[in-house]
């Protein structure tokens, strides 16, 4: 028996969760930093006006770096979450486990789990999809412990 299988993920739903990678962000020291081989006082206000304009530089690609973090964390079995799991059995039809909420993941992964054990009963299968030994299972095995649940046999 052959179950052909498929996730998609989300980032990270939690509340805080984009701020606290925003908050980690931080600038390099040197944006703080005036030299104290810098000894007249319009070399040293040339370099401050310095660190002002690459802070303020900086705070742009703070917010883009912040959210590019934040859209990798779906990839992160820790933190994002499955909001969608297809699956196909031999030749037969798609079957989709999903939720109008999103943030529901357990009831999609037991869904999921219910209605392929009932499919699949104790027959051994083969499982196959792009990526799903790197990726797709242990993903959902982790969110399967993280959500308290036990993975079909």
């Amino acid at each position: 028996m052959m179950l052909t299988f498929d996730i998609e993920t989300i980032p990270d739903q939690r509340p805080g969760a984009y701020d606290r990678l925003f908050e980690s962000i931080t600038p390099p020291d040197s944006y703080f930093n005036i030299p104290d081989s810098l000894k007249s006082d319009a070399a040293r206000e040339k370099r401050a006006a310095e660190n002002a304009a690459n802070l303020q530089k900086w705070e742009i690609t703070r917010v883009e770096e912040a959210r590019d973090k934040w859209k990798r964390t779906a990839l992160d079995p820790n933190a994002g979450q499955v909001v969608c799991l297809s699956w196909m059995i031999d030749d037969g039809t798609v079957e989709t486990a999903w939720s109008e909420n999103y943030i529901d993941e357990r009831s999609i992964l037991l869904d999921a789990f219910e209605r392929m054990s009932a499919a699949v009963g104790e027959t051994r299968i083969d499982v196959c999809g792009h990526n799903v030994l790197g990726f797709d299972l242990p993903f959902v095995q982790r969110r399967a412990i993280i959500n308290r649940l036990r993975l079909p046999h």
